[in-house]
C-alpha cells in the first residue's frame, strides 16, 4: 500500500529529477574544468609555483589554518540552511502557510557569501601554486579542489530557495509563492500600531495554541471580536488553522 502511495516509482519523476541534478553538477564541473585549464596553461607550463623550501611551511601553516576556518564556517552555514529547509518541509506538510512565509525568502546574507569566498579562493590558489612533478597530479588536485568548493556553493544556494525544488513544486500552493511578504506582514506600512500579542507570535499554530486556546475550547470569541485586527486575521487564517489541526490530529 505504501509503495502505491509513494512517488518513488514514478519513472517520469525520476527522469526529471535526474536531468535537474545532472545540470546542477555540470556547473561545478564546468568551473573546475576552466580552472584546471588556466592552471595548466598559465602556471604549470610557465613553471610558476612555490619555492621548494617554502612549500612545506606554507602548507602546514597558512593552508592548514585556512582549511580549518573554511570547514568550520561552511559547517555552521550548512547546518543553518538545513535547519531552515526542514522547517519549510514541515510547514508544507502541515499546510502551515504562516510558518512557510517566515522562511520562504530567507537567504544567506551577502557578508557570509563574502566570508566563504575569502577562504575558497586562497585555498584554491595554494593548491595551484604547489610544485607538481606530473601534469596529471596537478590537474587532479586542482580539479577536485575547485569541484568540491564550487559544489558546496551550488548546494547551499539550491537548498535555501524552496521554489527550485521539484518536491516543493509539486506540493506548495502557487499562492504561497506569489504572496508579497512586505504586505502580508505589513512591513511596508508606516506608523503601524502595535500588533496584538496573538499576531506577533511566530507561526499560526503557536499563535492560536498559546494565546487563543481558551477560545477553541469554549467557543467564546469575545476576545477576538473585541480587536478588529485580530478578528480579521482570525477570519483570514481560520481555514489554514483547521488544516493544521487536522494534520496534527493525524500525526497523533
Amino acid at each position: 500500500m505504501l509503495k502505491k502511495l509513494s512517488k518513488r516509482g514514478d519513472l517520469s519523476r525520476k527522469w526529471n529529477s535526474f536531468k535537474r541534478h545532472f545540470l546542477l553538477l555540470l556547473q561545478p564541473f564546468a568551473f573546475s574544468t576552466i580552472v584546471s585549464m588556466v592552471w595548466w596553461s598559465g602556471f604549470y607550463k610557465n613553471g610558476i609555483h612555490f619555492a621548494k623550501e617554502d612549500e612545506s611551511s606554507i602548507l602546514t601553516g597558512v593552508f592548514l589554518l585556512l582549511s580549518v576556518a573554511y570547514g568550520i564556517t561552511t559547517a555552521i552555514t550548512f547546518g543553518s540552511i538545513w535547519e531552515k529547509y526542514q522547517k519549510v518541509v514541515r510547514s508544507v506538510l502541515r499546510h502551515d502557510m504562516q510558518t512557510f512565509l517566515y522562511y520562504r525568502d530567507e537567504r544567506i546574507p551577502i557578508i557570509i557569501h563574502l566570508l566563504i569566498l575569502s577562504f575558497s579562493f586562497p585555498i584554491l590558489g595554494f593548491v595551484g601554486f604547489i610544485e607538481y612533478h606530473t601534469v596529471s597530479a596537478g590537474i587532479a588536485s586542482v580539479f577536485s579542489t575547485s569541484f568540491v568548493l564550487s559544489l558546496y556553493w551550488v548546494v547551499i544556494t539550491e537548498l535555501q530557495n524552496p521554489a527550485k525544488s521539484l518536491w516543493f513544486a509539486e506540493r506548495i500552493p502557487k499562492k504561497w509563492l506569489t504572496i508579497d511578504i512586505d504586505k502580508h506582514f505589513k512591513l511596508a506600512e508606516e506608523g503601524t500600531p502595535e500588533q496584538s500579542p496573538c499576531l506577533s507570535m511566530r507561526g499560526l499554530e503557536e499563535t492560536l495554541t498559546s494565546l487563543c486556546s481558551h477560545m477553541e475550547n469554549t467557543g467564546d470569541l469575545s476576545l477576538i471580536n473585541s480587536d478588529p485586527k485580530l478578528a480579521a486575521w482570525w477570519q483570514e487564517n481560520r481555514t489554514e488553522y483547521d488544516k493544521v489541526r487536522a494534520a496534527r490530529t493525524l500525526d497523533k
